[in-house]
């Protein structure tokens, strides 16, 4: 019984510990090309570095642009920082 639970807490930390930008695509679209609920910034036309600190500032509680802070630092809250950064490397121009 102990190698099951200590097998499944190993899993879910490595599902954990993957970058995954589906949850992204909810709302930004499946290339980041949408207007997420009409009022944020295409993300496909951000470099790496403006959603990089896009991100790190939503993270920190520190941005706000048009009133999407609360529902992306509750988005991000759970990411390193490290995390966040492969995610603006992997969807960034």
């Amino acid at each position: 019984m102990k190698l099951i639970v200590l097998l499944f807490v190993l899993y879910s930390s490595v599902l954990f510990a993957q970058v995954n930008i589906d949850e992204c695509k909810k709302c930004h679209g499946e290339k980041f090309e949408k207007i997420a609920y009409g009022v944020s910034e295409i993300v496909k036309n951000m470099s790496k570095l403006e959603i990089e600190k896009a991100l790190l500032a939503y993270k920190s509680g520190k941005r706000d642009k048009y009133g999407m802070g609360l529902i992306m630092k509750l988005r991000t809250r759970f990411y390193k920082v490290n995390k966040l950064k492969e995610i603006a490397k992997k969807i960034g121009r």
